[in-house]
């Protein structure tokens, strides 16, 4: 089937969007003292300013009837504009309190945006795009903190974090007037869910968590989000703390790694849909992730940091290789049509959110209990045969399995 070339245009905006997002997501981190002093909170109130904006990711799945009742533009339109009035909010909060209400308004835009785009994508691109266009999209999250960290420090260096809060805000302003001119509904006719709120959540969730692959996938998500939090969370404390390396040596370890797991995102889609398969990606990535993380946690305790930043690398590319399969998998499943794609991606987000919310606190727990970082960075590495064997237990979706 041939589609319009406009699909293209439509993806570079859905990229953009979601960079934004990305971008945005720990501005606070980088004033934490700033704040705390300018509102006399304690920097464990600031910091959980930061945290604020994943938690409405707990409730990710009441998403899906919002995007069957509104329609996917809208909900795109919704989102983003959540996120341009709550930023604004931020910056001239005169209170801590409105400033944390905000944030975690903004995290309901930021959650709406995901699953709101998943029809967007499954429509207007084919099964042998599917693998590349989710990879990219998938990859801006990291490139928006990448950004963040990089341009803000030298374009608002504190205290100026108000000023960086209005100026991204207009930034989201500009992304949403771009969104209500080029941004599309659903390529063809996609019919709309009818009945009331809860009765379209009751009956599309315990449908699709009847389907293996979206409870597969979400496991999946569990890992990869829960455990790449708890290892960027901990790693770095652990090489200074345990093993003597300088902060700046330490906190390289997490460069490397996302360096190259920013390069893995497309390699990954790109060669899956060369291929035509999907399964031996997460197989294969799960278990080479276990191994290069297990082998980075274990080998500073007799390896030089070169090796360490090497083995980091490696796992940096090997955990986001297969990174597109999970949403690329339900948009080919035969049991899912567009109309459903934004519960079953709104499943596995939320997923991803527990791991996210659980994984740096069992690390922490651990470490507690045992008196090392170590162990708990040992158990996250195990985690990673599971996404290997969920991926050997999954439906091969790509499109060798399935030509006729």
């Amino acid at each position: 089937m041939s589609l319009p070339r406009y699909r293209f245009l439509l993806a570079t905006v859905m990229f953009m969007i979601r960079v934004y997002i990305g971008f945005i997501l720990l501005v606070p981190s980088l004033y934490k003292t700033t704040i705390s002093t300018e509102f006399g909170v304690s920097l464990g109130l600031t910091g959980f300013l930061t945290a604020l904006i994943m938690f409405p990711g707990l409730v990710i799945p009441l998403m899906g009837p919002v995007i069957s009742k509104v329609g996917a533009k809208n909900s795109g339109l919704l989102a983003i504009g959540i996120i341009t009035i709550t930023g604004y909010l931020i910056g001239f909060s005169q209170s801590f309190a409105i400033a944390t209400i905000s944030r975690l308004l903004m995290g309901f835009g930021v959650i709406l945006a995901v699953p709101a785009f998943s029809p967007m994508i499954m429509t207007w691109f084919t099964e042998k795009e599917y693998g590349r266009v989710n990879a990219i999209i998938e990859s801006s999250t990291s490139v928006g903190i990448a950004l963040n960290f990089a341009l803000t420090p030298i374009l608002f260096p504190p205290p100026l974090w108000r000023e960086a809060h209005m100026v991204y805000s207009t930034l989201a302003l500009a992304l949403t007037v771009i969104w209500l001119a080029l941004g599309r509904n659903p390529y063809g006719k996609v019919e709309k869910e009818k009945g009331k709120y809860f009765e379209m959540l009751k009956s599309s969730l315990a449908r699709l968590f009847g389907i293996r692959e979206v409870v597969l996938m979400g496991g999946i998500l569990f890992i990869a989000m829960g455990v790449t939090m708890a290892i960027s969370d901990w790693v770095s404390t652990f090489l200074a703390d345990e093993r003597g390396y300088d902060l700046q040596s330490a906190a390289l370890a997490i460069v490397v790694y996302d360096v190259f797991n920013l390069v893995s995102w497309p390699a990954g889609g790109f060669l899956s849909d060369k291929v035509g398969l999907r399964r031996p990606f997460l197989m294969a990535g799960g278990f080479m992730a276990f191994v290069s993380i297990f082998l980075a946690t274990t080998t500073p305790y007799f390896a030089p940091p070169l090796i360490v930043y090497i083995l980091m690398g490696l796992f940096g590319f090997f955990n986001a290789v297969y990174g597109f399969a999970t949403a690329t998998i339900l948009m080919e499943h035969p049991k899912i049509d567009a109309k459903s794609i934004p519960y079953a991606v709104s499943i596995i987000l939320w997923f991803g959110f527990i791991g996210g919310a659980v994984m740096p606190a069992v690390v922490g727990l651990i470490s507690d209990i045992t008196g090392s970082i170590y162990y708990g960075l040992l158990l996250c590495s195990f985690f990673y045969i599971l996404v290997a064997v969920f991926g050997l237990l999954s439906r091969e979706t790509g499109w060798k399995a399935t030509k006729k």
